[in-house]
């Protein structure tokens, strides 16, 4: 579900890196991922929290019908910021609306995550975004991006 087929956006100044095990920092993050080994994550420590990190879908867009999003997330930590999943426009490239907000901490374990898509029925483009970590503590964590009806 990462690789070809998510990027680094443009505008983002951090990267998410796909990642199996605990993060870097001891109470920040995941331990493991929530299916399988891996899943992708933002490191904050060493000055990094002043960084919005988005990951974006690649062009190739997916057909779908009128349905959510299922996706687990992880946000643990003292300086949490803000978890966003955003849906692009299909009429309009390059506008994305919020469709899902992850404050945190949300705890030692994932939460499962089902926002509504706003443009079902054509084609979806997905991003992730975090922003907004005040320190070392506070990765954010996603793994098993779907969508269904």
């Amino acid at each position: 579900v990462y690789g070809a087929n998510w990027q680094s956006s443009a505008t983002a100044t951090g990267q998410f890196s796909v990642h199996s095990g605990g993060t870097g920092s001891g109470g920040t993050g995941a331990t493991a991922a929530l299916a399988g080994t891996q899943y992708i994550y933002t490191e904050v420590s060493g000055g990094a929290s002043a960084n919005i990190f988005e990951l974006e879908m690649v062009a190739g867009v997916l057909p779908v019908a009128p349905g959510s999003v299922f996706y687990g997330a992880h946000l643990n930590g003292t300086s949490t910021g803000i978890g966003e999943l955003l849906e692009e426009d299909p009429a309009n490239p390059g506008t994305w609306t919020v469709i899902d907000t992850v404050t945190g901490p949300t705890g030692a374990n994932w939460t499962q995550r089902s926002p509504a898509l706003i443009h079902g029925g054509g084609s979806v483009r997905l991003m992730f975004r975090y922003s907004g970590a005040t320190g070392w503590s506070g990765d954010f964590c996603v793994d098993r991006v779907a969508i269904g009806l």
